[in-house]
């Protein structure tokens, strides 16, 4: 999936994708519910969410 269409798919501007990839933001509490609800609905399990919430916040 590109950013674009990650962006589109979580409400979000490509900008702001681009600034969480680069390290210079961090999602909010909504998008990272966004992010988890787009990843539940692509397959993602409960463990893979959590390991990556966790990866996230030691960013």
């Amino acid at each position: 999936m590109t950013q674009e269409e990650f962006a589109r798919r979580i409400q979000v501007t490509l900008s702001t994708v681009n600034r969480w990839e680069n390290g210079h933001a961090a999602p909010s509490h909504l998008a990272w519910r966004a992010i988890e609800d787009l990843a539940k609905r692509n397959g993602a399990d409960d463990e893979l969410l959590g390991r990556t919430v966790l990866m996230a916040g030691a960013l």
